[in-house]
């Protein structure tokens, strides 16, 4: 009985090892290793102890495989949520410009951008005007081409400079600058900055084609370019285009003197030009000094003379002759007739000399036009073709 007793011992002490390895499961022990336990145990108590040794090893070795076999789980880290992106709004688009603001930046003259801020609040320029906006009219006025003094004081020049541009607009003279006036002057005054110029124009995408045309003969009106006024206002269909053309065309001016430099005041040399036989039009002569400066331009309207008081010197003389006037700096337009007077024989080294003419000082000239009799005692004039540019 004692060994028995110790038999029994030792296989409790056995399977509480084994019971103690098998804690390893979370959930018990497998079924299998299970029910092998408790068979083990019953034919244990029934077989003897030398076969307590063998038993034990083979429980220990399936339980081993089972640990070794049983799938070990990957650690799952805990589920991330996926970053929430912050709504941003839609990207605003910058207001578009204005076409005023868009000629401010184009012809950068500060004190414009002055007067557009004031005009916008409802004022006017006029007489009386502070010296600060008084200063601004003038130097539109002059990128007008109206060539007057910036002195800030608005008096009877500035007003005069002020109504010519408002009248070649096609609108009566008012004597005050507003903002309504302001922004088609200022197209103006961009074309005028920009006639040689080849530049994408940004009153297209304000007005038509027509419309710019129009703005364009405006522009030449201002500065008394009328044949290019006609040209730009024919070219447009904007209402009282045509009209405005036809009314490009001058009065032809009285014989006399029309401009003279006054670098060369004088009264050294007298100079006459005698028509003594009409065409149906008007001759216009232009005298300029050997250097190319312009002296003198004079006119005479049909038959009749005109003259000029000028420094003795050498001289070139151009003649233009024609029915419709556009002022002195388009003469008669494309449809005129143009040369350069000649003196003496040609000259085939020295082909400018004789395009070149001496008037002594203390002197008189008479060029006679048409001449009705020959004076056998004149010296010779001819000339040479000009095409209207050359003019």
């Amino acid at each position: 009985m004692k060994k028995k007793k110790m038999i029994q011992l030792c296989l409790t002490c056995i399977l509480a090892v084994v019971l103690m390895q098998t804690a390893v499961f979370a959930n018990g022990i497998p079924d299998s290793i299970q029910s092998k336990l408790t068979g083990q145990k019953l034919h244990l108590v029934n077989s003897g102890a030398e076969s307590v040794s063998t038993v034990a090893e083979d429980i220990t070795e399936e339980i081993t495989e089972a640990v070794t076999e049983a799938p070990t789980e990957a650690p799952t880290e805990p589920p991330t949520e996926a970053p929430t992106e912050v709504p941003t709004e839609p990207p605003t688009e910058a207001p578009a410009k204005t076409l005023t603001e868009r000629l401010l930046e184009d012809l950068q003259i500060p004190e414009l951008y002055m007067l557009n801020e004031y005009l916008s609040t409802g004022a006017t320029v006029g007489r009386g005007a502070d010296a600060q906006t008084g200063t601004a009219l003038q130097i539109l006025l002059n990128a007008l081409g109206q060539n007057i003094v910036v002195d800030g004081s608005v008096g009877n020049g500035t007003i005069s400079a002020l109504n010519n541009v408002i009248s070649c607009l096609g609108v009566q003279s008012q004597e005050v600058l507003n903002l309504e006036l302001f922004e088609p002057l200022l197209c103006c005054a961009f074309i005028r900055a920009h006639e040689d110029d080849e530049i994408d124009n940004p009153m297209l995408d304000f007005y038509g084609v027509d419309v710019v045309y129009y703005l364009s003969g405006c522009a030449y009106c201002m500065t008394g370019e009328f044949y290019d006024a006609k040209l730009y206002f024919g070219w447009s269909d904007y209402e009282g285009s045509l009209e405005r053309a036809a009314a490009c065309v001058q009065p032809l001016p009285a014989n006399g003197e029309l401009y003279h430099n006054p670098a060369y005041y004088s009264s050294e040399t007298l100079l006459q030009f005698v028509v003594e036989q009409s065409s149906g039009g008007g001759a216009y002569f232009k005298l300029y000094a050997e250097n190319g400066d312009i002296v003198s331009t004079v006119f005479v309207n049909g038959v009749g003379y005109a003259e000029t008081w000028i420094p003795g010197g050498t001289y070139m003389i151009k003649e233009g002759y024609g029915t419709e006037w556009y002022g002195i700096g388009d003469a008669f337009g494309s449809g005129g007739s143009y040369g350069v007077m000649t003196f003496g024989d040609y000259d085939y080294e020295n082909p400018d000399a004789a395009y070149k003419v001496y008037l002594a000082p203390w002197e008189g000239y008479t060029i006679t036009i048409n001449v009705a009799e020959m004076d056998p005692d004149a010296a010779g004039v001819g000339s040479d073709y000009l095409s209207s540019d050359e003019f």
